[in-house]
């Protein structure tokens, strides 16, 4: 089980690896968007 504070942690780290890729055109803002959906239920549990 994460700790609060380090799941809050994990998930900016995420979203802004996220964005990095977005921004060089690896994924597009809809991938963006659906993997970020995904990892705000898995960093919340």
């Amino acid at each position: 089980m994460l700790v609060p504070e380090k799941a809050a942690v994990d998930y900016l780290i995420s979203r802004y690896l996220l964005k990095q890729l977005l921004a060089k055109g690896l994924i597009t803002h809809e991938e963006f968007e659906r993997i970020d959906a995904e990892n705000k239920k898995s960093f919340a549990r």
